[in-house]
């Protein structure tokens, strides 16, 4: 707290993770993972790795398949495995689950430990030991049938453990300093305490014995340096610099290594001399090396080599970190999503595995609709029109005849369709979209969306907030006045009686749209989609991850408190049990709408993100949502125009997920302040107003 504002705030902060959450004591299965787990290999074929929300994928094949497995608990943070048989995962509150078949089932080990532990290490099936927050070390001789606590001496966060023996091991926070212990962690001590070697931040470590290691670091924000040790971590010196990130370092000898950030680079000499290699696409931060040949990169995919990493093979696809736009699912089991760069996802397993399509465009895609498993159209910038026939095996261009945007399309059965976009672009088909005719109405505003009740009855809706009807297929397209000057996103109807449209509100029809009523109003924020399975239920999202729902026609909608992105741009709802959303964060996000009420399953964010606060401007208190890609220290602050500090927020070590914070801002003055959130070298700004 300054000496400008002796204030005291009202600072609550509440975890809502999305594996915290009582409500999903269900299995899941994770949407397009970003896989920001570590791996383990105790062969060059059988290995796991950690994917998130308490699911470990397994092969036996080097990675060729995958097979997920759940630990039975949402709370888990890292694992490792003694040999075939023997694992151990560890997460929040103490967390600690064993396997002894592989990883089919788990047992909890009950502890004393109530910290949270974000890193465990065996070295053989008895020997292991686990840290977390506040100093906490804990360690176990018999299996993990008994945990005792080690002293550390210092409240610093651990996120890292290893061991290369009984007695030696090493552990490291996110930033300083490294402890080390040369007796199995009956003491710790830390080599450099009497030295100083800047402001660090410490990205990853790695020992291949008692005297040989490595770590990675971010030196005053801007640089980024890997230290070599030769005595067990007395004396490091640097031995590797650049200003682009350095995250991971991985040794398997003395003299082979890799390290990987932006790019990645390979040591045959203990790291006196590093090579640049080619980085698979698509992959993440965190390799993983079994021997000189055999190695695994985890990210978005799974990329191995089998050559020590002159050649990457992609063996898992977990997604792709482009915004999409929309969703089709004409099953519960067979959905597709398209966004940015002409990317198409598919599943035919309800998400429990996506694969991409190439539609043969780089354009951005703004619209997908299948009608049933194997017809569907894209549309997106430039007039582009894409058609299959075979589920998105092969994909077709269709003469738009306009090289204006398309934003939405809608095909009412097989040969009856419309796609509307800019500049008030209508263009409809009765052949399937062979050929497509342009279609006049008294708009020539941008058209946001299109449902097709029937070949004849159809809607669109638009900017600064207009209907258009037919009932004629589009002869005559008259403009339906509305009490809003919102834009109409999208439209829902269940049938020719009753729908929704959304934009800044929700409204309602029962009388085939001669009457709307306004229904919902979310202060302002703006809703991108709606979808509905019935009359009554019904579900829409939009910005600031807003999803909310009803089940009894829109008398009452229910917000949801779970944040996924800035900005939901889609939904899907095929049946009672299942509905998909999508982003602009790259996230296919899973809803259960069962019970009145939406339980969600969803990988965690791909970058940090700071929601707007609401309400804003706000006087008293308001909310704060942030979400982070992985575990870090956070920093969260609120400053004044003139850039002084007026509170800390939020600070300290967290692990992925959603958090919100609420502040009590009563005893702030009228004004625009700054909220900055700092994570991993990572910042985002949002500007917050007290109005009085």
């Amino acid at each position: 707290m300054t000496r400008l504002f002796r204030l005291t705030f009202l600072l609550t902060i509440i975890l809502l993770s999305f594996t915290s959450q009582p409500s999903l004591a269900m299995r899941y299965e994770i949407q397009n993972p970003i896989y920001t787990g570590h791996a383990k290999f105790i062969s060059p074929s059988t290995g796991w790795v950690n994917s998130g929300n308490g699911n470990i994928l397994h092969t036996d094949d080097g990675g060729l398949n995958w097979v997920r497995q759940f630990t039975g608990s949402t709370h888990v943070s890292a694992f490792d495995f003694a040999d075939g048989l023997n694992g151990w995962v560890v997460g929040s509150n103490g967390t600690i689950l064993h396997t002894n078949d592989g990883g089919i089932t788990w047992t909890p080990q009950p502890n004393d430990c109530t910290k949270s532990l974000y890193s465990v290490k065996f070295i053989d099936v008895d020997h292991g030991w686990a840290v977390g927050d506040s100093g906490t070390i804990i360690c176990t001789t018999d299996r993990g049938n008994h945990w005792l606590p080690q002293h550390s001496g210092t409240n610093t966060t651990f996120v890292e453990v290893t061991f290369v023996d009984a007695l030696t091991g090493w552990v490291r926070g996110y930033s300083e300093p490294i402890l080390h212990t040369t007796n199995g962690g009956e003491t710790w001590f830390n080599p450099l305490a009497d030295t100083t070697m800047g402001t660090l931040q410490l990205y990853s470590m790695c020992f291949i014995d008692r005297n040989n290691g490595w770590f990675t670091a971010n030196i005053y924000g801007y640089t980024f340096v890997l230290y070599r040790t030769t005595d067990g971590g007395s004396l490091w010196q640097p031995q590797f610099c650049r200003n682009s990130s350095l995250n991971e370092v991985y040794f398997i000898d003395v003299d082979h290594g890799w390290v990987i950030g932006d790019s990645l680079y390979h040591t045959t000499d203990g790291g006196v001399t590093w090579s640049g290699m080619t980085k698979p696409a698509e992959s993440g931060t965190q390799p993983f090396f079994y021997d000189l040949n055999h190695g695994w990169i985890l990210g978005r995919t799974i990329n191995r080599t089998t050559d020590g990493g002159n050649r990457w093979e992609q063996c898992f696809f977990g997604g792709i970190a482009v915004s999409y736009f929309g969703v089709s699912f004409p099953k519960p089991d067979t959905g597709w999503v398209a966004g940015k760069q002409g990317v198409i996802l598919h599943t035919v397993n309800g998400g429990r595995s996506w694969s991409r399509q190439y539609p043969q465009s780089g354009y951005t895609l703004y619209s997908v609709d299948f009608i049933d498993v194997n017809q569907g159209w894209v549309v997106g910038y430039h007039g582009s029109i894409r058609h299959t026939t075979d589920g998105g095996m092969n994909w077709v261009s269709q003469a738009s005849g306009t090289t204006r945007s398309l934003w939405k399309i809608d095909f009412a059965n097989a040969n009856d369709g419309w796609a509307v976009g800019d500049s008030g672009t209508i263009l409809a088909t009765t052949n399937s979209g062979n050929t497509w005719t342009p279609q006049i109405s008294d708009k020539s505003n941008q058209l946001l969306c299109v449902t097709a009740i029937d070949s004849q009855n159809v809607w669109i809706g638009g900017w600064y907030g207009f209907l258009l009807h037919t009932t004629d297929g589009g002869k005559l397209w008259q403009t339906i006045p509305i009490d809003t000057s919102e834009c109409v996103d999208e439209i829902a109807f269940s049938d020719a009686q009753h729908g929704w449209f959304v934009g800044g509100e929700i409204h309602r029809t029962t009388d085939g749209g001669i009457n709307w009523t306004k229904q919902y109003d979310y202060h302002g924020n703006r809703f991108m989609s709606i979808a509905c399975l019935d009359s009554l239920h019904a579900i829409a999202v939009g910005y600031d991850g807003l999803v909310v729902q009803t089940t009894d026609g829109g008398d009452h909608w229910v917000e949801q408190p779970e944040y996924f992105g800035e900005w939901l741009l889609g939904v899907a709802y095929p049946d009672a049990r299942n509905a998909w959303v999508v982003n602009d964060d790259g996230q296919i996000i899973h809803l259960f709408p069962e019970d009145d009420s939406i339980r969600l399953r969803s990988q965690i964010p791909n970058r940090i993100l700071l929601a707007q606060n609401y309400p804003n401007p706000f006087n008293g208190t308001t909310t704060i949502t942030y979400a982070l890609p992985q575990s870090g220290n956070v920093d969260l602050k609120l400053f004044d125009l003139l850039g002084r500090e007026i509170v800390t927020l939020s600070a300290g070590y967290r692990s992925a997920g959603t958090y919100r914070v609420q502040f009590d801002g009563k005893q702030l003055a009228s004004g625009t302040y700054f909220l900055r959130l700092k994570v991993n070298g990572q910042s985002n700004v949002r500007k917050m107003v007290v109005l009085k």
